[in-house]
């Protein structure tokens, strides 16, 4: 008989409802208080803060394709989608979890996701999702973590080195920003430079090791809870963490590029395949995750997407997730 991870695996969805008028006069207020602060456009675009019901969708690919889940929490700032049952969901607050130093309300992922280990009842192992995240076959606990708890870490090369230093530069986005800042914490700790780009998918976390991670990096922690958006001096813990656990040996790299994606194809186990709306090969992206089944998808709204692209993807969804999950209202 195969042997089975027995411990238990929680799911985190972070979700932000941006056409709720309540909370986008909060976001106007924010940026009001702010003054004449420099907020790059991409950390306020609305493009960002979208709802196109993607958590529907990634719901209804939970619960067929990775039934073992023990629960799943939703992360919002009081909303809740109108048509979720929410008995069979665990709500969070932003508030409830954010320590006294942090700025709310808050409209960055980063403050948000940095502090999801604080839910008192989630397990140790546990997968954080955002809205656009879908699974497109059955996964299990293996895909994630090892026999030994340690995470798996999706990673689009395996690399480390032991010189050479990323800089940072002005015109970078905050997103790219947070990647070289990700290295450099990660260089200067450990005299390892990591710069792998990280499969937009459900990261696989333990609680214990976040912990430490706030120990080990705590001013740049402190720094990114206290902007209330997206800053080019934030770090973010979907590549830190990463990074982190690479270089401590407490996770292990799970290649997604390369020669390891081309034997993933041949066995019908695509580790995931990601489009952003409004790229040109958007429409065949589509295609290739209706026909390959990938592990993971992700389609991801952009600021160049056009509303016939987002009803394609409702329709791609729609196709590959018909029936309803018991996590909506009846």
């Amino acid at each position: 008989m195969s042997e089975h991870i027995s411990f238990p695996v929680d799911a985190v969805y972070t979700w932000v409802n941006g056409a709720d008028p309540v909370w986008r006069e909060r976001k106007r207020a924010a940026l009001r208080s702010m003054g004449n602060a420099d907020i790059h456009e991409n950390a306020v675009s609305d493009c960002r803060f979208l709802d196109n019901d993607e958590l529907r969708y990634s719901l209804r690919s939970l619960e067929k394709y990775a039934p073992w889940v023990r629960r799943v929490y939703l992360v919002t700032d009081n909303q809740i989608p109108e048509w979720l049952d929410d008995t069979t969901v665990t709500l969070v607050q932003h508030k409830e979890r954010f320590p006294s130093e942090a700025a709310y309300p808050v409209f960055s992922s980063r403050p948000i996701e940095l502090c999801l280990h604080r839910i008192p009842s989630l397990a140790e192992h546990f997968l954080c999702f955002n809205d656009d995240f879908m699974l497109g076959q059955s996964v299990k606990k293996e895909d994630f973590f090892q026999y030994d708890g340690k995470p798996k870490l999706w990673i689009v090369s395996k690399k480390a080195k032991k010189d050479g230093f990323p800089s940072l530069s002005e015109e970078m986005s905050p997103h790219a920003a947070a990647r070289v800042r990700a290295s450099q914490l990660v260089y200067n700790c450990f005299g390892l430079l990591y710069e792998h780009r990280l499969a937009h998918y459900p990261k696989s976390m333990t609680r214990s090791t976040v912990y430490r991670l706030w120990q080990t990096f705590s001013e740049s922690i402190t720094r990114t809870l206290q902007s209330p958006f997206r800053s080019f001096e934030d770090i973010t813990i979907t590549t830190v963490y990463p990074y982190y656990m690479l270089a401590t040996k407490q996770g292990v790299a799970r290649p997604i590029n390369g020669l390891w994606q081309a034997w993933d194809v041949l066995r019908g186990r695509l580790a995931h395949l990601g489009a952003s709306l409004g790229d040109d090969n958007f429409l065949f992206k589509c295609k290739m995750i209706e026909k390959l089944h990938p592990m993971t998808f992700c389609l991801n709204d952009s600021e160049k997407a056009t509303d016939r692209e987002r009803q394609q993807m409702i329709a791609c969804y729609q196709k590959l997730f018909p029936q309803p999950s018991h996590f909506e209202k009846t």
